[in-house]
């Protein structure tokens, strides 16, 4: 869980945050993206009992290529996960 107490964590997404406001639209969508579609990535190796992911990567990409249907829902369903979660939390 997020600890604003440690510093050096404050530090990183506060400025993750602040470049996520001053980037370009495509490009943060493109960012988005691109984490959700690695966490679906990860998901999917694991369901197939994959115990590593790939460091390199053009590995990444062909797994990426063979795992695609499943990788572009699974993203979309975590990215709809997350913005539900941040549509409960008060302002």
């Amino acid at each position: 869980m997020y600890d604003p107490m440690d510093e050096a964590v404050d530090d990183l997404f506060g400025r993750l945050q602040t470049l996520l406001r001053e980037i370009p639209e495509r490009l943060a969508k493109q960012s988005l993206a691109a984490l959700f579609e690695d966490m679906a990535l990860r998901q999917v190796l694991l369901e197939e009992g994959e115990t590593e992911y790939p460091a390199d990567p053009g590995a990444r990409e062909a797994l990426l290529a063979r795992h695609w249907e499943r990788v572009d829902a699974l993203r979309n369903e975590f990215a709809n996960n997350w913005l539900r979660n941040i549509q409960r939390q008060e302002f």
